[in-house]
């Protein structure tokens, strides 16, 4: 194929999407069709998971657990949750900068409803409340603390917390108090942990980066020297499948999609767009949702069809698909709108934090059961 005819290939698909755009975006759909299956269990995460069972989660203290302040229910690992269930937790409800005031009062509330968690304020670190609490309440044996775990502050809280609770669990002063770090993928453990070694001024530094799976190996970390204090850091491990048993499933593993807990490619950046877009207009509570995404996207209507609005988003920013003409060996800029490369700004943007603060899960419901 020749390079003008590629080009006008390029600009008769650009016609089709045109023409999609003033046709599908017309009705609103409050159910959202979710794709047949999503399985990623690649073989890093099966052998972490054997690894944990069989030898580092036996020599652990302390399980430090880190979940997305926005899926407080969807990023918890059943899978992990038999192997825990007997040693001392605590929890940090990370990205919490991802949430406004009103959602963190709320998730507090939540917290504070559980029987089975124990919210450490500022205050409770501060005067060494901890240790005291978790030897008269010994079947409250998960705690939880708000956090960000790129923030100095955060990491002295949950220092502070290690510290305190080393004091009940350390029987020899010599030895490591041991302290696996455990949580879906791309939740922020790899980044909590620097951040704890930053704070000590420990070299080193575990391995982080936006894609979710980027630690593919267990790997210890001292990030305290008195008490002296090591971490494990592991790779974050997905359930095996998830099959449409039920939209309940597969939303879920939607929700972990768009906060980056699995590979875009996983799903599919495009899919993922179309449920953010579902979300904003059909499930947030934020009321200025809609009108923040037509901004961004330079748009003066609501939007129900993904490709559309992805066409609109492309051309605002000059994304155009890249072409390869095997003729002459030459690769050039087409004329055709990167509806993939926008589904990705789309999505980037909200998980910065610019399109929703909201929860993904619905708590009211959990609390009411």
């Amino acid at each position: 194929m020749s390079l003008l005819s590629t080009l006008r290939k390029s600009q008769d698909q650009t016609a089709k999407i045109i023409a999609s755009s003033t046709l599908s975006n017309v009705s609103s759909s409050t159910h959202y069709n979710y794709p047949r299956t999503i399985n990623w269990y690649p073989g890093h995460m099966v052998k972490a998971q054997r690894l944990l069972q069989t030898d580092f989660l036996p020599r652990a203290q302390i399980i430090l657990e880190i979940r997305d302040c926005r899926l407080p229910l969807s990023s918890i690992n059943h899978h992990i949750e038999p192997l825990v269930k007997h040693k001392k937790r605590l929890i940090v409800f990370n990205k919490s900068d991802l949430l406004t005031t009103p959602q963190k009062k709320k998730l507090l509330r939540y917290i504070e409803a559980s029987p089975r968690y124990q919210f450490y304020t500022n205050e409770d670190i501060d005067q060494n409340r901890i240790a005291e609490d978790v030897e008269e309440h010994e079947e409250k044996r998960i705690g939880a603390i708000f956090g960000d775990s790129r923030g100095e502050h955060t990491a002295k809280r949950i220092c502070n917390v290690l510290k305190l609770l080393s004091a009940t669990e350390q029987k020899w002063r010599s030895l490591p108090m041991m302290v696996a770090v455990l949580g879906f993928p791309n939740v922020g453990k790899s980044t909590l942990i620097n951040s704890l070694r930053n704070l000590h001024s420990i070299r080193g530094t575990a391995r982080v980066g936006h894609l979710a799976g980027v630690t593919r190996h267990i790997s210890a970390f001292k990030i305290c020297h008195y008490p002296l204090i090591h971490v494990l850091d592991t790779p974050g491990i997905y359930m095996p499948a998830l099959h449409i048993k039920s939209d309940r499933d597969i939303d879920m593993g939607m929700k972990l999609a768009l906060c980056g807990c699995l590979k875009d490619n996983v799903v599919g950046i495009l899919e993922i767009a179309d449920y953010l877009l579902w979300w904003l207009n059909n499930k947030t509570s934020d009321q200025n949702a809609v009108a923040k995404y037509m901004a961004f996207c330079g748009v003066k209507e609501k939007f129900e069809n993904i490709e559309s609005l992805m066409y609109h988003l492309g051309k605002r920013m000059n994304l155009f698909y890249q072409r390869y003409d095997r003729a002459t060996n030459i690769s050039f800029e087409s004329q055709e709108i990167d509806i993939h490369s926008a589904a990705q700004k789309f999505v980037d943007q909200y998980r910065l934090g610019l399109l929703d603060k909201h929860f993904l899960d619905d708590i009211d419901i959990e609390m009411h059961e």
